[in-house]
């Protein structure tokens, strides 16, 4: 099907070229704002559908109350743009085509839709950091019902430690098998340069996230994000409050060391110590057993705290000093402390929520130096989200959606803290 004056944008040619490889079966859209990525693959899927005659074709997203907003004014649109001889179905939203094949259009809050699906080639994925990624999985294997199958996913990259970053992206076993393009709104020449200049001024995560297209976390969606900032030392002046220590949790987390200190109504949180902690299967084979690991790591704390015991045993004004550890393991506690460690573990009720409300009092959280874990967890601790439509619920902390060890250690290091 040979359509004139078809307006095409460079993810389109990209769609072309990932499409024309027998090997790439995994095109990932990535970046910010005006880009046009998920207009174009729509485009580029429904033009493709007008001859489709061997299979069907999914768009998801991953909240059903999502579908007709993420895609009938597009496939409508685009539909009546170049007259294509598609017929929409209102509900459940489907797009037919002359041949009896259909485009699916459908939302993935239960994970089990997925295996109701069967007879699809292509997918298009919409806001694909919102599927869980066994969810995508099932997907990916239920898209393969012909030869040059191909699964198509847009997304603004909002979070560093989402799976789409970790599986995705940095796998390496997935060259060639996945393709990732990065777009921003210069990538599309029919937005209007007005728009554009409002992208281009953008700063901070915004910048990041809406006109460069890397990955960061929106300010609204974390809990301490306008207060995070990165430095490079602690200031002279400042007064040392205490290491706090999270100690592993089974293995599944790492031994967790962070030096606090306070200045003019600001902590400073340096990162002194991580384990390697969750144990992979190279370690405890090269070990022997998991505890030999564990214990290794217990090892390499206990000696940096040793050397640090000078400032570890310091008092100061506005806090102890010293080491103030999770109280969960006392035979760690026990151990350091034989070893002239100023160390306790925490005392009194500890709540997070409680714990929480006394790290954000602070007017800044300082993050200090090379401290990428603390840097990670801190700008990746956010708010927890409604299941079914994706909104944040503020005054609820996700702590078992985000990695928290380091933030842990943080919150025991100011459990004696007082103004």
């Amino acid at each position: 099907m040979v359509i004139k004056h078809l307006r095409t944008t460079e993810i389109f040619e990209v769609i072309q070229t990932a499409k024309a490889d027998p090997d790439c079966h995994i095109l990932g859209l990535k970046g910010g704002r005006g880009s046009s990525k998920t207009h174009t693959a729509i485009q580029d899927h429904l033009l493709d559908f007008c001859n489709e005659t061997r299979c069907n074709y999914l768009f998801a997203v991953n909240h059903t109350n999502k579908v007709h907003s993420a895609f009938h004014p597009t496939i409508t649109a685009i539909i009546n743009e170049y007259n294509l001889p598609l017929k929409v179905l209102e509900s459940p939203l489907k797009v037919k085509n002359e041949h009896g094949r259909v485009i699916y259009c459908s939302g993935f809050d239960d994970p089990e839709k997925v295996k109701t699906i069967s007879k699809i080639g292509r997918t298009l994925m919409d806001e694909v950091p919102e599927f869980a990624y066994n969810t995508v999985k099932t997907i990916w294997k239920t898209t393969r019902e012909i030869e040059d199958w191909l699964v198509t996913m847009c997304w603004n990259p909002t979070d560093p430690q989402n799976w789409t970053k970790t599986k995705l992206e940095d796998d390496k076993t997935n060259r060639g098998f996945v393709r990732i393009f990065q777009s921003t709104c210069e990538n599309n020449p029919f937005l209007p340069e007005s728009v554009k200049n409002y992208y281009r001024r953008l700063e901070g995560n915004e910048r990041r996230i809406d006109y460069l297209g890397e990955y960061g976390v929106l300010d609204d969606e974390l809990i301490l994000g306008a207060k995070l900032r990165k430095v490079s030392a602690v200031p002279e002046q400042a007064q040392f409050i205490a290491y706090g220590l999270d100690y592993s949790n089974g293995g599944k987390d790492p031994h967790s060391l962070v030096e606090l200190w306070y200045c003019d109504m600001e902590l400073f949180a340096r990162e002194v110590y991580e384990g390697n902690c969750p144990v992979t299967k190279e370690q405890v084979n090269e070990a022997g057993t998991f505890e030999v690991v564990i214990d290794e790591q217990f090892d390499d704390l206990l000696s940096i705290l040793v050397n640090n015991s000078p400032e570890c045993n310091v008092m100061q004004t506005h806090g102890v000093g010293g080491v103030i550890a999770d109280r969960a393991n006392p035979a760690n506690t026990t151990k350091l402390s034989t070893f002239g460690v100023n160390i306790e573990g925490y005392e009194g009720a500890y709540r997070k929520d409680e714990a929480l409300a006394g790290l954000s009092s602070f007017k800044r959280i300082n993050i200090v130096g090379d401290s990428p874990n603390v840097e990670r967890q801190l700008y990746g601790f956010k708010w927890k989200k409604h299941k079914s439509t994706g909104e944040l619920l503020y005054n609820q902390p996700d702590w078992d959606g985000c990695e928290t060890h380091a933030i842990d250690a943080i919150l025991y290091g100011l459990t004696k803290f007082s103004w």
